[in-house]
């Protein structure tokens, strides 16, 4: 399963196997990471039970013991954090660093007729944005998304194991939300590509703009 993993990441995302590694290191940490945001609030419901509770035959635990649970949680907290932090942000635009690198390099190989048959407006947007696309997609929602995906499964488990009517009161969105980004995809691609001509037709006003001041 892991081998098929990295290698449906390589295809689906057009990675190298270090690039597939390290997505599903940013998976797996983001998926610990929703689930360890769960702790406080399930720390508040326990010691609430607790508090509430004037069953004399159940001791309630000390003042020391909850301070200990919370510093443990804090510390788990912690490190989460941390380990989701290094595995998608810091690993993505460390390898976006190479990645521009590689790509100014190759544009220094070609020859100058390859520019002079070009927009260099465009060409020099279309690299930059799909760069910056790429590190966004690759830091922000690729990694978020399957962990989403696999932390609600978890936790509709183990909600519907408690109860199965909480559970149903508070996952009833999600097909909704669902069916709502199905239905509005075609308008938020009409919308994206609206901005993208935008972006390019501001991006040849500056090109043009660049070579009439060398001409002057």
């Amino acid at each position: 399963s892991h081998k098929v993993m990295i290698k449906y990441f390589q295809n689906r995302f057009a990675l190298t196997e270090k690039g597939a590694k390290d997505l599903r290191q940013g998976i797996i940490f983001s998926t610990l990471l929703n689930l360890v945001l769960m702790l406080p609030p399930t720390y508040l419901f326990f010691f609430l039970m607790e508090y509430l509770d004037n069953m004399p035959m159940n001791a309630p635990h000390t003042l020391w013991f909850y301070l200990l649970v919370a510093a443990g949680l804090m510390v788990v907290m912690l490190v989460v954090i941390r380990r989701q932090y290094d595995s998608t942000y810091t690993t993505v635009y460390n390898e976006s660093a190479q990645r521009r690198i590689s790509l100014a390099e190759k544009l220094r190989r070609l020859p100058l007729a390859f520019f002079g048959e070009r927009n260099l407006s465009d060409l020099t947007a279309t690299i930059m944005e799909d760069c910056t696309l790429l590190e966004t997609t690759f830091s922000h929602a690729i990694p978020q998304l399957f962990a989403s995906v696999v932390s609600m499964v978890i936790i509709a488990a183990g909600m519907f194991c408690y109860d199965w009517r909480l559970a149903i009161a508070l996952f009833w969105v999600v097909p909704f939300a669902l069916v709502v980004l199905l239905v509005s995809r075609n308008r938020m691609d009409k919308a994206f590509t609206h901005v993208y001509h935008i972006k390019r037709g501001v991006s040849e006003q500056i090109q043009e703009g660049l070579e009439c001041v060398q001409e002057i």
